[in-house]
């Protein structure tokens, strides 16, 4: 897959990590592209609010769902996207 598609990212909810198609760690290019101001989408799963305040509290970034719909693949579980957003912090 990283053959096919250089330079994307995904997320491992089990490790609750960015990794590339390589297995490579990517938080550190996440956390630059969303604090560069691109935008940075991500759907997945609903994510537990203490992993979306670890976000938050070790990366800097937020998650902004902007809209939950059945998934097509487990019906018992619905998809999530969120936009990732810098935390701004006075």
């Amino acid at each position: 897959m990283d053959k096919l598609y250089p330079g994307a990212i995904h997320y491992d909810p089990f490790g609750e990590e960015f990794l590339s198609f390589a297995w490579d760690k990517q938080s550190a290019e996440v956390k630059r592209r969303v604090s560069s101001g691109r935008c940075v989408l991500m759907e997945t799963t609903p994510l537990a609010k203490a992993a979306l305040q670890r976000f938050v509290v070790n990366d800097g970034i937020e998650f902004a769902a902007l809209m939950t719909s059945a998934n097509p693949l487990s019906p018992s579980e619905p998809t999530v996207l969120y936009r990732l957003n810098p935390v701004h912090r006075p």
